[in-house]
């Protein structure tokens, strides 16, 4: 009887949980089917030890006080079995068919805070990625595109993985970077990878880009190329904040069109990437602690990366492994909110980073992109700039 190899994971990968409990279910299922190469168990690492490209893996899921039945889906896949993922979430914006991966376990969690749950055992049905978009009839586009598939034939089962999830259950909605830090705490990896619940993963990227990262050591952390659910490039990283950028940003938006951020053609160092996907070498974590807290959402992959670059680390685009970003999963359609989050977190970067001056700047410049945009909708009775705007003023003044 061979001896069963010790597992030490050389990549964590975290994904953060809000109202998504399909959209994570969805991408567990990407990254099991189309990336090969990372195994997330001790037998699956015994069986395949003289393979030379392999990544030993581990999944942490952080889940923020879920209020759509996903906390509960999360905690169930580890006692069902054969039960569609839909019945057991409400209000799910997302279709999904009544075929579904079995879902079973070969041993009891831990009655931890963490939850840890060994031997989880998904059976994937997937063929191919043919297409990223999708129409349900009332023009309306869904985030669904793996969960159209899962009617074809053929569970294989040389397709099996076991997947061991750790849960984390938070009794508030900490925020994305706090989330994050939670799970960056625990995580065993060299690497650590920041992955949306929001992506579907295609052939081979997160592996390509863990190799990528170990074999190029003047970078430490880096992002992949992000799709759209067309296959078009999303632009995934961007330049500091300066006051010309927040300028050219607030008042020529539509002329600065693709320059705020990009979606370069090759590998090359950048400002920040874009925090839907961003691997990282554990010190990193370790010496900048992560995410600054005090930011709650949006900003905080930019102001992370601002202090990275003071402590000497160097944060790279990679532009060969691919994934799909949907964006917005967890706050659909919520561009109001979105707004707010930029002007708060724009403040609070100055407020940390910047001078008096610069700070007294950035503020008149919010003011008046405020205050126009406020009064220009209600002149045109336009509801969605009104209201938008007005609170974003208020933030502006008040902060």
């Amino acid at each position: 009887m061979k001896k069963q190899l010790p597992f030490n994971p050389l990549l964590t990968i975290v994904i953060i949980n809000y109202n998504t409990g399909d959209l994570v279910k969805q991408l567990l299922e990407s990254i099991s089917r189309f990336d090969k190469r990372l195994v997330f168990s001790a037998c699956q690492l015994s069986a395949r030890r003289n393979e030379e490209e392999i990544v030993p893996a581990e999944i942490i899921v952080v889940d923020n006080n879920s209020t759509d039945g996903s906390r509960k889906l999360l905690k169930e896949l580890n006692f069902k079995s054969q039960i569609p993922i839909s019945k057991q979430i409400s209000n799910s914006n997302f279709q999904t068919s009544s075929r579904h991966p079995d879902f079973s376990t070969k041993s009891k969690s831990s009655g931890s805070s963490v939850d840890g749950v060994p031997g989880m055992v998904i059976r994937h049905p997937l063929k191919m990625l043919k297409k990223f978009q999708h129409d349900n009839g009332d023009g309306n586009k869904q985030h669904d595109v793996l969960s159209r598939h899962l009617t074809e034939d053929a569970w294989p089962l040389s397709t099996q993985h076991d997947i061991k999830l750790k849960l984390i259950f938070n009794k508030t909605n900490l925020g994305f970077g706090r989330a994050n830090n939670q799970a960056m705490k625990i995580a065993r990896g060299q690497y650590i990878l920041l992955l949306n619940s929001d992506t579907l993963v295609k052939e081979g990227a997160i592996s390509q880009t863990v190799f990528w990262l170990s074999s190029h050591p003047e970078y430490d952390v880096v992002g992949c190329r992000l799709l759209n659910k067309d296959g078009s490039r999303q632009p995934s990283t961007g330049h500091f904040p300066t006051l010309p950028n927040v300028a050219k940003m607030l008042f020529a938006d539509r002329l600065n069109k693709g320059k705020a951020m990009a979606s370069p053609s090759e590998s090359k160092p950048v400002d920040w990437i874009m925090g839907a996907f961003m691997l990282l070498r554990r010190e990193v974590f370790e010496k900048s602690h992560g995410f600054d807290k005090h930011i709650f959402m949006y900003m905080e992959e930019v102001e992370w990366c601002y202090r990275l670059k003071k402590l000497g680390f160097r944060v790279g685009f990679y532009a060969d492994a691919k994934i799909i970003h949907f964006g917005g999963g967890s706050s659909p359609g919520n561009r109001r909110q979105r707004i707010w989050h930029i002007y708060e977190g724009l403040l609070y970067f100055y407020r940390r980073h910047r001078s008096r001056l610069a700070r007294f700047i950035l503020r008149t410049m919010l003011v008046i992109k405020a205050a126009a945009a406020c009064v220009l909708g209600a002149i045109i009775r336009n509801h969605y700039l009104r209201i938008t705007y007005c609170r974003a003023l208020r933030l502006s003044l008040s902060k």
